[in-house]
This record gives structure tokens, sequence and C-alpha cells, in this order.
């Protein structure tokens, strides 16, 4: 079985310019390998078998969080 890894780009403002000890997690999924982190955009790679529920991104502490989906390939 193969396990996909896909990037998504999420995009807002605010969450600094570098990730330092800031994370994107996915159900709660700690996020793979963050590609990019902007103060207006972060690219991560989404953790294999994730259950639908909240990308959340948290800075200096505190999270922001909003719904998502797991659509199949």
């Amino acid at each position: 079985r193969r396990v996909l890894f896909r990037s998504v780009t999420i995009q807002g403002y605010g969450f600094g310019a570098e990730q330092a000890e800031s994370t994107v997690t996915f159900g709660g999924v700690v996020a793979g390998e963050v590609s990019e982190w902007t103060d207006t955009s972060i690219t991560v790679l989404v953790p294999p078998g994730v259950s639908p529920g909240a990308a959340a991104v948290t800075v200096k502490g505190v999270a922001a969080a909003t719904p998502f989906r797991v659509i199949g390939c």
C-alpha cells in the first residue's frame, strides 16, 4: 500500500515570519514537513490517515482552527 502525502497551503495573516514554536495540526495530528512559513502563508504536508476535523494553526500559544474534510484520490 502506498502512503501519499499531500501538500496544503494555508493563507491568512499574523503567522509570523518564521515557524519558530508554531504548529499546524489536522484533526489533532501534527502536520508533516513545513516547506514554507511566512506571515501570510504556510505550506505543509498533510499526515496520512487523518480523519476529517479541524485544521489548526497555533502561533505563540493561540490557536485558530477551521473545519476540513478528506477527499479520496
